[in-house]
């Protein structure tokens, strides 16, 4: 994702007050200013392209959706599947009806975009599987969301939230 860090005092005021609050709960969270663009993976013919959007970096798995958060989501959860040994891509290619390899390269361009903004877990539990799981509900990946809870629980994992 590209975009800047920005401080807090450049935000309206509406804004600010919002961010405070969050920051104050987890003080590693910085005000992060986003401009979708090519950068992005729009082109100007995209209806939201040049749009500004401010949010909270680094994304931390269970903060959800704000609208800025999907590419974080799915490098968490690929991350997550691959340390404990699932494919995501191949449930990500199906649930957006492309070949693997696609997938693959959609999820490379991702992690691209949102390495340096996205926090990975360090040890793989089962609350970090459920954070994974509802941040994926949360940007309305429903399907993807089932199908890798199921491959999660067969793993082992106790994700009886469902």
């Amino acid at each position: 994702m590209m975009g800047a860090f920005i401080d807090l005092d450049e935000l309206d005021r509406k804004t600010r007050n919002n961010f405070s609050h969050k920051i104050k709960q987890n003080p590693v969270l910085k005000p992060f200013h986003i401009i979708w663009n090519e950068h992005n993976g729009f082109s100007p013919n995209d209806a939201g392209y040049g749009t500004e959007q401010f949010t909270l970096r680094p994304y931390i798995p269970g903060y959800g959706c704000d609208g800025t958060t999907d590419s974080n989501i799915h490098i968490v959860a690929h991350y997550i599947c691959e340390v404990i040994g699932i494919n995501y891509a191949e449930y990500y290619g199906e649930y957006h009806e492309m070949s693997l390899s696609d997938a693959q390269e959609d999820i490379s361009r991702m992690w691209n975009n949102s390495k340096y903004v996205t926090d990975l877990p360090f040890k793989i539990t089962s609350e970090e599987v459920k954070l994974m799981l509802r941040d994926l509900y949360d940007i309305n990946n429903r399907s993807l969301e089932i199908k890798v809870g199921q491959a999660c629980k067969e793993k082992g994992y106790d994700i009886d939230w469902w």
